[in-house]
């Protein structure tokens, strides 16, 4: 019931605190135990797997990082609140640049949105500091009597990305023009590929090449989050006729968009500049991700094959029941009549 009543409280509607006084016993010192030293002796008696265990203390350096290393009697469930507000923000250290950056550089770094850990993992790291408060220093050794994270829930937000029409990308495209060359095409790049900004960012010239058999130029992804994210993505006509390739020859770096790989909120500041608000009309957030829900509507309404879209934007492909495990990737040839119907020309 007590295991039951816990994951209520990981599912309810908000963070909040119900305040207690927390109390600890005579018995125990635990003013004289800190943090990362209840850490060490909570350990002691898991017996995890090496990857789960990995991942878990990934996550309680999350946690350290915001709570500091401060005797486990002097935190209060406001301490607790506050650090998963904190960690809630962090980045997907699997994307770079994150993945090179130090964690104790994450305290005040601003990320965007679509680029932070997810809300299930927010949920993992209150569980770790339930199961070390409340299950350990209260319950087992009974260092405390009271736990800090009692009354601390937590609620998934739905992180819905609106989309543009035809008309508002033209004239966001028309006013990157009036920014840094580089945005103008990265914009060009997320609205004609649908690709994910870390995925373009994250470019080289020698990532391009064209296809023998049609002619087409295109790029490669070469990593990503899935096994899907892996793929070739064909330039639509539109986007090469706008002069992509000769800008492409011009760029001296072997990184394309060197500046959006290491400056990732200087993309967030370009592109929220040019557009008006910052929810559609259903109050979905208007991102630089909302370009690639632009680009998934616009070639699901032009009638296209799922699957193909899928494959072109990096998806599962899904729908297909156990056909989908023979269907193997499509060539160039197919893939360029999803990104040829992408057209953002108001007639």
């Amino acid at each position: 019931m007590e295991l039951e009543s816990l994951y209520d409280q990981l599912g309810s509607s908000t963070f909040s605190v119900t305040e207690s006084p927390l109390v600890w016993t005579q018995n125990h010192p635990a003013s004289c135990m800190t943090l990362s030293q209840a850490w060490v002796q909570y350990l002691q008696g898991k017996t995890w797997k090496d990857k789960h265990r990995k991942n878990v203390e990934q996550m309680f350096l999350n946690i350290q990082l915001f709570l500091r290393d401060q005797p486990v009697d002097s935190y209060r469930q406001t301490d607790i609140i506050e650090a998963l507000s904190s960690i809630a923000k962090l980045p997907q250290r699997n994307r770079k640049p994150y993945s090179e950056m130090p964690l104790q550089d994450m305290i005040d770094l601003y990320v965007p949105e679509e680029l932070r850990i997810s809300d299930k993992t927010v949920k993992e790291h209150l569980k770790i500091m339930i199961g070390l408060f409340s299950e350990y220093l209260v319950k087992e050794v009974k260092v405390l009597v009271t736990s800090p994270t009692e009354g601390v829930t937590f609620k998934s937000a739905v992180k819905r990305f609106g989309s543009f029409s035809d008309s508002e990308v033209s004239e966001i495209l028309d006013g990157a023009k009036e920014k840094p060359e580089w945005f103008y095409w990265f914009a060009m790049m997320g609205a004609y590929t649908g690709a994910r900004r870390s995925e373009i960012a994250g470019l080289m010239k020698s990532d391009f090449d064209v296809c023998r058999d049609t002619g087409r130029a295109y790029f490669r992804i070469k990593e990503g989050k899935t096994l899907s994210s892996v793929r070739i993505v064909p330039l639509g006509r539109e986007l090469l006729d706008s002069g992509f390739m000769e800008y492409l020859s011009s760029v001296e770096q072997e990184r394309v968009f060197d500046t959006a790989y290491r400056s990732p909120n200087r993309v967030t500041d370009l592109f929220g500049s040019l557009v008006p608000s910052a929810k559609d009309m259903y109050g979905d957030r208007l991102v630089f991700h909302s370009l690639r829900h632009t680009f998934i509507t616009k070639a699901r309404m032009a009638g296209l094959s799922t699957s193909l879209v899928q494959q072109y934007v990096g998806h599962s492909l899904t729908g297909g029941g156990v056909t989908d495990r023979y269907t193997h990737r499509f060539t160039v040839g197919s893939l360029v009549s999803v990104c040829d119907v992408i057209s953002y020309r108001v007639l």
